[in-house]
């Protein structure tokens, strides 16, 4: 379901209004003392003018154009985790883990324009500037500068408010629809993202040579689907994060915003930017590559049930309401090394048990790179049909789909 920010002015409104209805009134009984206008008449115009002005600004705030905000400050360390190892993404000022199929972070959350004048609202994950990203309390990824020039990014300004102006934006009107496919669940039948980026969107922005991880969540046109609630006073954000494994561990927090193709965007409950696709390199993964790209691997048809303690995949995550496939990711963020090899662009490798595997009652839960690699050798799991990639020796010798996800990752546990 769409989720919407109604009444936030509701009560200011009704004040105005009604302070504006009395102020009317007494204006018509003045019309009628000659006497008391003539030795009134400049202070009577100025009250008309504050009146006209009052009523201007119920019309404005009454519209669906989300409120003006002055500046981008409070995208900053929060100074709530300063001293926890666990929170990559300093600028997070709260967690809420407490009911596993809601995870949430909250995010500072920054107002910027569209090229058409729009407000839109945005949120900042990443930077590839070492000494940026940690002012900005954001993970650094130095790799992301590899977008620049390929066609997957957008080239944005700042004006004189201060406040960016993106060429592209997004589209939240659609209704996301997903359903399974016949016979295999995954790939579903119908696929149909809830929000869609223009020919010009892409999360990663170019400002002053700074390549920036910065999904646009909230305009005029509504939310994206994983956003739980908005507080445009404290100007923050509480969207849904997911689970996976990073070195055989669990608890890999990490949120998605968007993907390259309409149906991950829809599974995942993202925005499809289909400018993603142009970003370098797929099935490339090392420092040593010009690439943008990180691998992780994902299965097709795991184990399903949303009470199953061993559940994972695309199959289970559209068959059990929405749950997370529990990805196994190639990089977690190193914030402190100017080296570091973290993307939140994700590179998807598909993978597939086989019927045999799954007559055998072979399938578990996946955690690592080696357990697929053992998986492969034995026969009891293939790349997807749908992975035409060359084997990818980083990603346990797996084939990519061509398809990118982006998925910050925020906290591990």
């Amino acid at each position: 379901m769409k989720k919407t920010i109604n009444g936030i002015y509701a009560k200011f409104l009704s004040n105005v209004w009604f302070s504006h209805t009395r102020s009317a009134a007494s204006l018509k009984q003045l019309s009628f003392n000659k006497t008391f206008f003539m030795k009134n008449s400049l202070s009577i115009f100025t009250g008309l003018l504050i009146v006209a002005s009052i009523f201007s600004s119920c019309k404005k705030n009454n519209s669906t154009t989300p409120p003006s905000t002055p500046s981008a400050s409070n995208q900053k360390p929060s100074g709530v985790f300063d001293n926890d190892a666990t929170v990559f993404l300093k600028s997070a000022i709260s967690f809420d883990t407490t009911d596993y199929a809601a995870k949430s972070v909250t995010l500072p959350l920054l107002q910027g324009w569209t090229k058409t004048g729009q407000k839109t609202y945005y949120i900042i994950t990443e930077s590839s500037d070492f000494a940026d990203a940690k002012k900005l309390g954001v993970n650094y990824s130095p790799i992301l500068k590899n977008a620049i020039g390929s066609g997957g990014e957008q080239n944005v300004t700042r004006g004189a408010d201060g406040l960016i102006t993106f060429p592209g934006t997004v589209d939240f009107t659609p209704v996301r629809e997903v359903v399974a496919g016949t016979g295999n669940a995954f790939p579903p039948s119908v696929a149909n993202p809830g929000a869609i980026g223009d020919a010009d969107y892409s999360p990663l922005i170019v400002l002053n040579g700074i390549v920036y991880n910065a999904p646009q969540l909230y305009n005029n046109t509504g939310t994206q689907d994983r956003v739980f609630s908005i507080d445009l006073k404290a100007m923050t954000i509480k969207v849904k994060i997911s689970d996976g494994f990073y070195n055989g561990k669990q608890l890999f927090y990490h949120l998605v915003t968007d993907a390259s193709d309409p149906v991950p965007a829809a599974i995942e409950d993202g925005i499809y930017a289909p400018r993603l696709k142009n970003l370098p390199a797929f099935g490339k993964n090392t420092l040593a590559d010009k690439s943008v790209l990180r691998g992780f691997a994902l299965v097709a048809n795991g184990p399903t049930g949303i009470n199953n303690p061993i559940r994972q995949g695309l199959e289970s995550t559209i068959l059990d309401g929405g749950l997370e496939p529990i990805n196994v990711f190639q990089q977690g963020p190193d914030n402190g090394n100017q080296n570091s090899n973290y993307g939140p662009m994700w590179d998807a490798h598909i993978y597939r048990w086989t019927d045999g595997a799954i007559a055998a009652g072979l399938r578990v839960r996946v955690k690592t790179y080696d357990q697929i690699k053992t998986l492969l050798a034995n026969g009891s799991v293939i790349s997807d049909p749908t992975a035409t990639g060359a084997p990818n020796p980083t990603i346990a010798g797996l084939r990519n789909n061509g398809l990118i996800i982006n998925c910050a990752v925020v906290k591990q546990p």
